[in-house]
């Protein structure tokens, strides 16, 4: 996120914004910026890369999956695609690590073993 990016979003930005500690993020300019928009950095703890690790696999396999097929022509259809794609991936997706099963029926199985 920087001001460009924050101007040419015509006012749009993020509630939360999650990053790594990586130096550029932990600055105080940047903190700065983020705060004086009115955005919550979220940051992973130190020393631990696989707190990003489930979002950056989501992302990757929505690119591979999805986006390479398609080419949004505006932000809402990019908002769009994003959605259906969210939907199919937590509700129709099997997937072997899973153990075959969706990412919603594994938390509800998941649940219930714990109840």
């Amino acid at each position: 996120m920087s001001r460009k990016t924050l101007k040419a979003n015509h006012g749009l930005k993020p509630e939360i914004l999650h990053s790594d500690q990586g130096s550029a993020y932990t600055s105080r300019a940047y903190n700065t910026l983020l705060t004086g928009n009115g955005i919550t950095h979220s940051m992973s703890r130190p020393g631990t890369p696989g707190d990003n690790s489930p979002m950056e696999s989501f992302w990757s396999q929505f690119k591979t999956e999805e986006l390479a097929f398609k080419h949004p022509l505006s932000e809402i259809e990019l908002i769009a695609i994003i959605k259906k794609y969210i939907n199919w991936h937590n509700k129709e997706r099997r997937q072997l690590a899973l153990n075959g099963m969706t990412p919603e029926e594994y938390r509800n199985h998941a649940v219930q073993e714990s109840a």
